[in-house]
């Protein structure tokens, strides 16, 4: 059987990037808006654009790329709704439909699998790892709430399961049964609330089945899924790159304003020695980043501090190693060459609360010669917004300041527990060229709540953390937590 994984890390990098930039609604006179024709799509983003369309509950039909009459409906549908012309939509009309979904994408991971000749796309993400049986594979979401199977059966088998679900049907929907030559569809709502939808692909007396079970709150899903079953192969669920739908989810930034240059400062100090055993590594210099220890070896960092280093290394040369990473949650955990007497406690059980205390550790504009001498830095404000879905990924919004350099850097509680990890800000140019407004310390941290299990997965073992510390960062930063916070330092091969 052949899996094949649709979105790259790169791409998936672009879309995740929407769940900071495309939290504003879109300002109401947008300019330079150029009117959209969807017959001249091609394939990729044809289907793009009809699994919008599902999302936004506007289109039942196959996500098949074939952009007909009930395509053009479902788009004419969503944009009168927003009070545009239904004949005419403009490029600001499928922003506002491709964002959310993208968002979608992003945050549960829906990818394209490729199954003996049949594709179907699902959040991999959100369902977690495939259980395999000798005839069945099941993806299976951690509350339960969505499941999606893949069937290996003979015909009488199968058609005693379509029976089945029609008699197990409890309204208040009429269930629905379809039988042709080449596959088979029933859909039925149970009493406990769940909708199942089940498609067969019959070939040669035996049948490839998929079903999804879901729960009222996961019904788009299941129709997203529903939607995708097909014979055949399928392009990754991404607007083809340098395409009409990839402009307009992310359009080129506005050029650069022209700076003067930056008044002379002293030069910096010289940089320490290598630590035991660690040799200089060559290579350009890439960026740099912050992390922070989570026990006597391990160093958590964001995903994208360590993104196209051929070598990465600690301030003082000591050589890191990438153990695992996730451009999704925008996590990665590290193994370092030397052992560290401080690390960060970090409390599987703790939830982050609306309004509480946090503080941003990080080690700022490194690169510049005005910061090369100062030490970890630490920025206090709050825990201004919480995701309003259970599902997406976790990320909280923070109002303590951070700037380039912060990312991977720990959000911690007054107390030093572990909130999550600094990985982005809402991107300033992008709210400007859409409300004229700048936005003020929104900034985001992916929570505890996925570190913990992003940590277990990559095999890291998490000290045993108390219910509360001593400290009280309010008061000082205690030294034990400084020095559990370290530069990460990025070179090209």
């Amino acid at each position: 059987m052949n899996q094949a994984i649709g979105p790259g890390s790169g791409l998936m990098r672009r879309l995740v990037l929407l769940i900071f930039c495309g939290l504003l609604p879109l300002a109401a006179a947008a300019q330079g808006v150029r009117g959209f024709d969807a017959t001249a799509l091609p394939d990729q983003d044809a289907r793009f654009l009809q699994a919008a369309l599902v999302w936004s509950g506007d289109y039942a039909g196959l996500t098949d790329g074939d952009w007909g009459a009930r395509s053009r409906a479902a788009l004419a549908a969503f944009v009168g709704r927003r009070g545009g012309d239904p004949s005419a939509p403009r490029e600001a009309d499928l922003r506002a439909l491709l964002e959310p979904f993208a968002r979608e994408v992003a945050a549960n991971g829906w990818t394209v699998l490729n199954l003996d000749g049949i594709t179907v796309m699902v959040p991999v993400a959100r369902l977690g790892p495939a259980r395999e049986e000798e005839f069945t594979i099941e993806y299976r979401s951690r509350d339960g709430g969505l499941v999606f199977r893949v069937l290996f059966d003979g015909m009488a088998a199968t058609a005693d399961m379509h029976d089945w679900m029609v008699t197990a049907h409890a309204g208040p929907e009429e269930p629905y049964y379809s039988w042709r030559d080449d596959r088979l569809i029933s859909a039925v709502t149970l009493a406990n609330g769940r909708r199942v939808y089940l498609r067969s692909f019959i070939l040669d007396g035996w049948s490839i089945s998929m079903q999804v079970i879901a729960m009222p709150a996961e019904r788009r899903r299941l129709e997203l899924i529903a939607s995708s079953m097909q014979w055949g192969s399928a392009p990754e669920l991404a607007p083809r790159r340098g395409g009409v739908l990839d402009r307009i989810l992310f359009p080129p930034p506005p050029p650069a304003p022209r700076q003067l240059p930056p008044p002379p400062v002293a030069a910096p100090a010289p940089a320490p020695a290598p630590g035991p055993g660690a040799a200089p590594l060559p290579g350009r210099l890439i960026g740099m980043g912050t992390g922070f220890f989570v026990n006597a070896t391990d160093i958590v960092t964001a995903e994208h501090v360590i993104e196209g280093c051929g070598r990465l290394r600690l301030e003082d040369g000591t050589p890191l190693s990438v153990l695992a990473a996730d451009p999704v949650l925008d996590l990665a955990v590290l193994a370092s060459g030397r052992r560290s007497a401080r690390w960060l406690p970090i409390r599987p059980d703790l939830v982050p609360r609306l309004g509480q205390p946090a503080y941003a550790l990080g080690y700022p504009y490194r690169d510049l010669a005005v910061m090369a001498d100062q030490g970890v830095v630490i920025t206090g404000g709050n825990i201004s917004a919480l995701p309003r879905v259970a599902d997406a990924t976790s990320r909280i919004m923070l109002s303590a300041p951070v700037q380039p350099g912060n990312s991977g850097g720990p959000l911690l509680a007054r107390d030093g527990l572990v909130l999550g990890v600094v990985v982005a800000r809402l991107a300033e140019d992008y709210v400007l060229d859409r409300t004229g407004t700048l936005p003020q310390n929104m900034n985001y941290a992916t929570s505890v709540e996925r570190l913990v299990p992003f940590l277990e997965a990559a095999g890291v073992a998490l000290p045993a953390a108390p219910k509360q510390t001593r400290w009280n960062l309010s008061d000082a930063l205690p030294e034990a937590v400084a020095e559990a916070v370290v530069l990460i330092v990025c070179h090209a091969d």
